[in-house]
């Protein structure tokens, strides 16, 4: 019982990561008398259309005795994984429908959705501590920034992607963890083949940003650059992805086979020099309560809660200011530029549900907004508001332009916040 103490104790702000959104989800859903507490479910999309049955079938299978090799749940039969899905078998959270009646697979499913949001935070809690070697309320704070940002609210009914949110902030510090040492592979090796299980599409997203993120921190860490050291712990690197794609082959090579026959891997008519959004519309999305749609059109959600005091502080070197404009700027034109946008989601675009790997952008905002959290002392107060005043002017040039979706409630939110 002392050990539980004492490790709930050294953990309490990681634990702190989980409490606030899981508090959050649960207080929404009340109010919104969304089920277990209220008439009304979270039932949209392709939650309804796919998830809640694969989950139903998967209780089925393992409690009420149902066929693991065939069933006429869909049309002339098929297998059950049809339904499924490798993620469903492996996520724990979905081992929640084990312990609820046929009847409450509804409520099951909501706690599944909340249980995934506030472990969001707390691995983003730990990614900070680790990486950032802090241990107190901040780390608890801006990951609640990252559970409850725009993305994994409004994408709520994809709860395979909310699996790939979670996992970043996993998948990153294994990247750190070779960068101190590229012996060091094994814990990375493992996270990626776990990713690649719950869902590979969204994997393949994590991944390249795991190859971006290890450039990244290699240039800004490294003070002396050597070929030899970066080969040594870039080879570190690339052999984890070949060891996870092994042993995740019994899943992918399947799929791979499949989609030729389906809608293609590649169509360079899609790979057209044009922008998708404007700058200014991408940047409306930065305002709190920004939502337009999921339908095909809408806007990237990148509404993270941020700060720009990092480039402000005369702690942090010019060439990591330089390194990580540079990478902030790459994201946000992947978000625009339309052969970077179609390349991020697999060279296929997305019909529905747009900027599908914007997850990667809130999290690297959040990763500028701690780091300048950390050397906010070394700022001055003329500085703090020279930034306040320039936000506020955007604020108040944006609230010139026509969107919809954006009332003077949002407006005036973003400027308190």
């Amino acid at each position: 019982m002392r050990y539980i103490i004492n490790m709930l104790r050294k953990n309490k702000f990681i634990i702190g990561g989980f409490i606030l959104p899981l508090m959050v989800w649960i207080f929404s859903c009340i109010v919104m008398a969304i089920t277990p507490f209220g008439p009304y479910s979270l039932l949209i999309s392709d939650l309804d259309g796919g998830y809640i049955d694969a989950l139903t079938a998967f209780r089925n299978i393992i409690l009420d005795e149902k066929s693991l090799a065939y069933t006429w749940g869909q049309i002339q039969g098929s297998t059950p994984f049809a339904s499924l899905g490798i993620g469903t078998l492996i996520s724990t959270f979905n081992f929640v429908v084990l312990f609820t009646s046929s009847d409450n697979v509804l409520a099951a499913l909501t706690w599944i959705i909340i249980l995934r949001i506030a472990c969001c935070g707390a691995t983003c809690a730990f990614y900070l501590k680790k990486t950032f070697k802090r241990d107190d309320i901040s780390i608890s704070i801006f990951a609640w920034c990252y559970a409850l940002m725009a993305y994994a609210v409004i994408y709520y009914f994809h709860i395979i992607w909310l699996d790939q949110i979670m996992m970043l902030p996993l998948i990153l510090w294994g990247v750190e963890k070779i960068l101190k040492d590229k012996k060091d592979y094994l814990y990375f090796t493992i996270v990626l083949t776990l990713i690649f299980f719950m869902n590979f599409y969204m994997a393949y997203m994590t991944g390249v940003f795991a190859f971006l993120y290890f450039i990244y921190r290699y240039l800004t860490l490294e003070k002396e650059y050597q070929l030899k050291a970066f080969a040594g712990k870039l080879g570190a690197f690339l052999i984890s992805p070949l060891l996870a794609l092994g042993c995740s082959s019994v899943l992918l090579i399947p799929i791979f086979n499949m989609m030729p026959a389906r809608d293609g891997l590649f169509n360079a008519d899609q790979m057209a020099m044009s922008l998708r959004y404007e700058f200014s519309g991408l940047m409306s999305k930065l305002c709190i309560g920004s939502f337009d749609t999921i339908l095909p059109g809408g806007l990237p959600y990148i509404y993270c809660g941020f700060m720009f005091f990092y480039f402000l502080s005369y702690s942090i070197t010019y060439k990591e200011k330089l390194l990580t404009f540079f990478l902030g700027l790459f994201m946000f034109l992947s978000m625009t530029v339309n052969p970077l946008y179609v390349a991020w989601h697999g060279f296929k675009p997305p019909v529905y549900f747009e900027g599908r790997f914007t997850y990667i952008v809130s999290f690297f905002m959040i990763w500028i907004a701690y780091k300048g959290y950390c050397v906010f002392n070394t700022i001055s107060m003329r500085q703090v508001h020279t930034t306040f005043g320039i936000i506020g002017a955007a604020i108040i040039l944006l609230n010139r332009q026509v969107y919809s979706y954006i009332t003077d409630e949002s407006l005036l939110y973003t400027v308190v916040f």
